[in-house]
């Protein structure tokens, strides 16, 4: 087995045949910072590959370097066919890049965002490192689930988090329930909620203390 120390010389030196470097891809004791080298490789064909390798790898993710993610992160729709199921490749790298990833760049962050798999845009509005500006678009968005995320997430503008109390889905409504940022004025709110798990995710706020003037009875 090649090291990676031999590998990255005999890589910069153009000595690797596309045969060697395909039996390195996809022999199984390969390490993900050797696959990551290969990842630059000028054929197209190599770099596809690798690609392919990592989205069945179980990367130790956050240790991975951002260039490369986001390199990852793009669509391959060209080469894996549809970009959007589940079954893809591609959408399996990308699936597994916007959960709870905090190794990533702006550029790559925004363009998960606008996946067109609900999945991962959900996984973006969940993650701790999605900024504001991105939440705020992704409140807006068609599917239910993806607003849910925006609702747990604690980088979530209050206002935002005003809106989506009122959304008429109860999913949407307990993950502002459960946000640890949201206010006491919106858990007042909810806490006269018609869905008993909404109740109950206020009353099992940190913020919510005996001496808020709230019937707890209705929790019961």
């Amino acid at each position: 087995m090649i090291s990676k120390k031999e590998l990255d010389v005999q890589f910069a030196l153009g000595s690797l045949s596309d045969r060697d470097k395909l039996k390195i891809i996809f022999d199984t004791l390969t390490s993900v910072n050797m696959l990551t080298i290969l990842l630059g490789d000028d054929k197209r064909s190599i770099s596809d590959d690798v690609k392919l390798n990592l989205s069945y790898y179980d990367l130790p993710i956050n240790n991975t370097s951002k260039k490369v993610l986001d390199i990852l992160s793009t669509n391959d729709d060209g080469c894996y066919g549809r970009d959007n199921l589940p079954s893809n490749p591609a959408y399996l790298r990308k699936f597994h890049i916007s959960k709870n990833v905090i190794n990533l760049l702006p550029e790559t962050i925004d363009r998960l965002s606008k996946n067109p798999s609900h999945e991962i845009r959900y996984n973006i509005a969940r993650n701790s490192i999605t900024p504001a500006d991105v939440l705020i678009k992704l409140s807006e968005d068609d599917h239910f689930r993806v607003k849910s995320g925006v609702a747990r997430n604690n980088n979530t503008p209050p206002h935002i988090l005003k809106v989506l109390c009122k959304n008429t889905r109860t999913c949407v409504r307990n993950g502002v329930a459960r946000n640890l940022m949201t206010s006491i004025e919106i858990l007042k709110e909810l806490a006269n909620d018609p869905k008993k798990s909404v109740r109950n995710s206020v009353a099992l706020h940190r913020s919510m203390q005996p001496q808020q003037s709230i019937n707890f009875d209705k929790f019961l």
